[in-house]
């Protein structure tokens, strides 16, 4: 960080992105096992996502299990208030 908010941005990462990784067909045989090995040279993060709570892969994977879930009536009602109340002074007419 420079300053207070800015961020150096001087060198650029890469991330994995492997979606569905609970959803493989017999011709994606090999696939846990060629994310295993571009994990060991990669550099930046790699990704996984899945539907599943168990996707079966690999206990030595070292990994931060993430999960997520649809909000509540209530959640999403509140969320959709906040976003209504900061974009609607843009749209009323100024008072002079």
């Amino acid at each position: 960080l420079h300053g207070k908010n800015t961020v150096a941005c001087d060198k650029v990462q890469t991330l994995i992105l492997v979606e569905d990784v609970d959803i493989l067909f017999p011709e994606d045989r090999g696939c846990i096992a060629a994310i295993q090995q571009i994990a060991e040279t990669a550099r930046g993060p790699i990704i996984l996502t899945s539907n599943s709570d168990n996707p079966g892969l690999p206990d030595n994977f070292d990994r931060l299990h993430v999960s997520f879930s649809l909000p509540t009536p209530k959640e999403l009602l509140s969320h959709l208030y906040s976003v209504c109340a900061r974009g609607l002074s843009s749209f009323l007419p100024q008072k002079q």
